[in-house]
């Protein structure tokens, strides 16, 4: 069985099981789909955070959230101290979206 076949059979059984859990899976091919999906789902004004995620970085996501002039990041990587941070962790409880991985 190809690998392409294989991965879309476990994503899709993965998928499966968030459904019975009442959580909502995505699965995207490319990485332009990824962030076509995330243009239609991030509205205008909401707060976002992410928890660190390095797949999130490496995929271009933080960058295509942080890009976007109309949405609010909360960025603890370029807080000034221990306190900012904090305060922004804080306030990432009451944010619309939440990202992680």
């Amino acid at each position: 069985m190809p690998k392409e076949k294989h991965t879309e059979i476990i994503v899709k059984s993965l998928i499966e099981n968030l459904n019975k859990r009442h959580m909502e899976g995505q699965f995207f091919k490319t990485k332009d789909e990824l962030l076509a999906y995330l243009d239609t789902e991030i509205k205008s004004g909401e707060k976002i955070a992410s928890g660190g995620s390095v797949t999130l970085k490496e995929l271009g996501v933080i960058d295509h959230i942080k890009g976007r002039n109309d949405v609010n990041y909360l960025d603890r990587n370029n807080a000034k101290d221990r306190e900012e941070i904090l305060e922004l962790m804080r306030e990432a409880f009451t944010c619309d979206s939440y990202f992680l991985s």
